[in-house]
């Protein structure tokens, strides 16, 4: 008998499963939620860097395949 006994696995075998509008926020790996909490970070800590002398980065580059979410996290991001 394997790990899933009862043929191949489903999502709900992992996990509760949500809609785009039931999660709280998007569900991202963790390199991904670093890179762009760092990120944001920088772009709410715009003043202090400026005092500094440093720029925040105006942008990101999302590179992923297609049908993973780019639009999406980068429309909801723009809407902070």
């Amino acid at each position: 008998m394997g790990l899933f006994s009862k043929g191949e696995p489903k999502l709900e075998d992992f996990g509760d499963i949500l809609t785009p509008t039931e999660a709280i926020e998007p569900i991202l790996g963790r390199a991904v939620r670093g890179a762009l909490l760092e990120w944001l970070g920088e772009i709410f800590a715009a003043a202090q860097l400026a005092a500094v002398g440093v720029k925040p980065r105006p942008r990101a580059l999302l590179a992923r395949p297609p049908g993973l979410g780019k639009i999406g996290r980068a429309s909801r991001k723009a809407k902070v």
